[in-house]
């Protein structure tokens, strides 16, 4: 499947070359259509009518000349013009007549490539549109799943850290609270719990501090630094709290 940048590509080169290749394309079907050989018919026949017109105007002077220092009266002289004048005449009636012909079959082929020039151009049209459409539902489908990436990263992460931080209190807990509810017996006991207090709160701050990179590593490389310097906080807070009651 092609990338929204790909797609975006396609779409500049296709607007950036469709005035060329709409001239190539016209000059190929000019080709195949017989419309240049038909031109150049045209063009012939154009030339032949002018000739033929100047030899009709000139005709009668030639006649006059040729016949100069003959024995020939007006008349005579009128009846060799029309003798001659009549074989021109149906030629550029011929002519004429071809011309028109040639001029309307070039104009069908011209019509005829506008029409499927037209039809490529529909096609064209409809072949960028499916690209732009393309296009949008890329961008709209990387954008909604960018959504719901971010979004359940945060609720990840939100999860992850409540559930490290509701650990981080139970640990505390256990610890904190015996010794609290010993530090209200008899001297003797107190000292005997303060002692074991110092060795369990020694020992568990130790194995929390553990914990502390085990959790704060992963979450690093995960590029989570500002909520881990936030657990980072809380547990030092916490730390402190357990040395407090450790002493």
């Amino acid at each position: 499947m092609a990338t929204a940048d790909q797609l975006t590509q396609q779409i500049q080169s296709t607007i950036a070359n469709q005035g060329k290749d709409r001239l190539d394309r016209y000059n190929q079907l000019h080709t195949e259509l017989g419309a240049g050989d038909m031109s150049k018919s045209i063009q012939s026949a154009r030339q032949n009518i002018l000739d033929t017109e100047n030899l009709l105007t000139s005709l009668p002077t030639d006649v006059r000349r040729r016949t100069a220092g003959r024995l020939m009266n007006q008349g005579q002289q009128n009846r060799l013009l029309a003798y001659e004048r009549e074989p021109i005449t149906q030629q550029l009636q011929r002519t004429s007549g071809n011309l028109a012909v040639g001029q309307q079959g070039y104009g069908d082929i011209i019509d005829e490539i506008d029409r499927r020039l037209g039809l490529e151009d529909t096609t064209r049209e409809q072949g960028l549109n499916e690209l732009y459409q393309q296009r949008s539902n890329i961008w709209n489908m990387d954008s909604a799943n960018a959504q719901r990436a971010y979004e359940s990263g945060q609720n990840a992460l939100n999860r992850a850290s409540q559930t490290n931080y509701l650990d981080m209190i139970n640990e505390i807990n256990k610890i904190l609270n015996p010794a609290a509810s010993r530090s209200n017996e008899g001297r003797t006991s107190r000292n005997s719990t303060t002692t074991t207090a110092k060795k369990q709160g020694g020992s568990w701050l130790q194995s929390l501090g553990n914990s502390a990179v085990d959790f704060v590593a992963p979450n690093l490389r995960s590029g989570i630094t500002n909520t881990t310097n936030s657990l980072l906080n809380n547990f030092n807070n916490m730390i402190k709290t357990a040395q407090k009651y450790a002493k």
